[in-house]
């Protein structure tokens, strides 16, 4: 998600540059395109609208599907924008900016391998513009080949000396390679030149990070929100480091200003609900879980959890069990989840439910010790104590953990007394 949200920065306009690479037009269609652009700086949609109306006539030119495209793109409607880019190749084969914008929508769609055969012909050419290079180093680089996409950006620098792209490209780069004193030092000098820039701010505390070194990433990031250049990811995230080093009223501090921020991403409202509820603040939980729920059809282990901690935060007995219940009913072998629930049952000394839920997670993860030290607790509070034996010679055999031995031992010497009686 990163990438592509580093893509969208750098990648979704309406398309102006490179006229002399357009097919020709009539008149009428440019007078037309003409009054979209001047539209479009206020309002896309409308624009949109008025571009449709001439593609609707059904003989427009190329490059009135494409400017459609663009604008299909920048309002993030991609699925359409590759229609309108591919009518647009029909009509024009060799309409470059076609490509790339059909290149671009691929890439904002995941569709990596197809977003750079499309690109690599167009990137050999010794006139390539700036802008292809960056988006063919950024695809690279999601696909993993960070030494292919070192060279793109380099490249792309050497043609721009002030490509602040390159320059963040080659960062990702050298991070994803570990060469961490060569992405800090990038990274330190795009925040000294471009201090509003969130992504900058953002790339320098993942260097720092990477290096464990979260205190400097802490540093960072609230420097980032002291020039007023903290997006909705920075304060996530600097929310989470204050989290997860106990400072509850930083965090808090952190996360109110991040609600604001959130804007129409699932994703982030369900890492703002994570982290609120790990700070105990959660008033505003329940309706960010709601409203994910609402908008992502395939909900992931995270959501759940989230459901299982805010029910225990609140101490709803109850609530824990219905959403480790949820849980296990969107994934039946979820190990944490099943081993949830047979401690759900076990605090409440239900002996044979909670050994139902070990059994299933002891059946679906096989070399996990856990499920079977907890059915050799269950079997010990009921005083079988042979049986507890089995079950931790399992455990021991799967894990060797010393609590584990030091229990068995215990076990054996009870077992020892039952049998003497």
């Amino acid at each position: 998600m990163r990438m592509i949200r580093y893509m969208m920065v750098m990648l979704i306009a309406i398309a102006a540059s490179a006229v002399a690479e357009r097919p020709a037009i009539s008149p009428q269609e440019a007078t037309l395109l003409e009054e979209a652009s001047g539209i479009a700086a206020t309002n896309e949609i409308a624009a949109l609208e008025l571009i449709e109306s001439a593609r609707g006539r059904g003989r427009a030119a190329a490059p009135v599907d494409y400017s459609a495209a663009n604008l299909l793109a920048a309002l993030g409607r991609y699925e359409e924008a590759e229609q309108a880019y591919r009518i647009a190749l029909d009509k024009a084969p060799n309409f470059a900016q076609a490509q790339i914008g059909l290149a671009r929508v691929l890439a904002l769609l995941g569709r990596w391998a197809e977003a750079e055969a499309l690109l690599r012909s167009r990137v050999a050419k010794e006139d390539v513009p700036v802008e292809h290079l960056l988006l063919y180093g950024n695809v690279l680089l999601e696909m993993n080949r960070t030494v292919s996409a070192e060279t793109i950006f380099r490249r792309a620098a050497l043609l721009d000396g002030d490509s602040r792209g390159a320059l963040a490209g080659l960062a990702r780069c050298f991070l994803a390679q570990q060469r961490w004193t060569e992405s800090a030092a990038l990274a330190e000098e795009l925040v000294t030149r471009y201090p509003d820039e969130a992504s900058y701010w953002r790339l320098l505390a993942d260097t720092q990070l990477a290096q464990g070194n979260r205190q400097a990433a802490v540093i960072a990031l609230e420097g980032a929100w002291r020039m007023g250049a903290a997006d909705a990811s920075v304060l996530l995230l600097l929310g989470e480091l204050h989290v997860a080093a106990d400072r509850a009223d930083e965090a808090a501090r952190v996360l109110n200003a991040a609600t604001e921020k959130v804007a129409e991403r699932p994703e982030d409202w369900l890492r703002l609900a994570e982290s609120l509820v790990w700070a105990g603040l959660l008033e505003q939980v329940e309706d960010l879980l709601r409203r994910y729920a609402a908008e992502v059809d395939e909900r992931p282990t995270r959501y759940f959890r989230t459901q299982a901690r805010l029910a225990e935060q609140r101490d709803d007995a109850e609530a824990v069990r219905e959403a480790y219940a949820n849980w296990v009913r969107h994934d039946p072998v979820n190990r944490e989840a099943l081993l949830a629930l047979g401690d759900w049952h076990a605090e409440r000394e239900e002996w044979h439910r909670a050994e139902t839920w070990y059994e299933r997670s002891a059946q679906a993860h096989a070399n996990d010790a856990a499920p079977w030290s907890r059915l050799a607790r269950s079997a010990l509070a009921r005083e079988a104590y042979a049986q507890a034996e089995s079950h931790l010679t399992r455990a021991h055999v799967l894990g060797g953990e010393e609590s584990v031995e030091r229990l068995l031992q215990q076990v054996r010497r009870l077992r020892a007394l039952q049998d003497q009686d």
